[in-house]
């Protein structure tokens, strides 16, 4: 399978210096999949016609059937160091895993998660046999959890990408 370069895509607010006004947690926003932030208090019907882009970040990524990369989540104020960044997660069917930094598009860290499987069969597009269900996070314990193309359950430090426990 040929690898491919993949296109990761933000638009932000361009008259505010705040880049997320809350959390995106896991895929559709919360646990109901409501896709609903209550907490964002930037877009409104007077501004959301200035979005415009303000970075795109290509990430190696092997597309498999109908899957390539998860839904992007945000966490904000991540402590790295002595600073705070607003975070991207996103991960890839190919079982490597990104944060990215919100405010520029650099990449923080990456992770690869190893896989000893061979699949038995060729994946398809209701089982791609890939990384495919979005990350989500607990905030309060500066984890993100993942599951890779093996199955296995990975719960990575939000600032560092190193494993907690698997």
């Amino acid at each position: 399978m040929v690898s491919t370069t993949i296109s990761i895509i933000f638009t932000l607010v361009m008259t505010s210096s705040i880049l997320m006004a809350g959390d995106w947690p896991t895929f559709a926003y919360d646990q109901r999949r409501s896709g609903w932030a209550r907490s964002e208090v930037i877009l409104n019907r007077n501004n959301v016609a200035s979005l415009e882009l303000k970075w795109k970040k290509k990430v190696k990524n092997t597309p498999k059937s109908l899957t390539a990369l998860t839904a992007p989540i945000v966490i904000s104020d991540v402590r790295i160091g002595v600073n705070e960044k607003d975070l991207v997660y996103v991960a890839g069917s190919n079982d490597v895993f990104y944060a990215i930094d919100a405010s520029n598009g650099d990449i923080v860290w990456e992770k690869k998660f190893p896989s000893q499987i061979t699949a038995k069969s060729v994946g398809m597009w209701l089982c791609p046999k890939g990384l495919n269900a979005t990350p989500t996070v607990d905030i309060e314990k500066s984890t993100i959890y993942a599951i890779a193309t093996d199955g296995k359950f990975y719960a990575l430090d939000l600032a560092t990408g190193k494993e907690k426990y698997r």
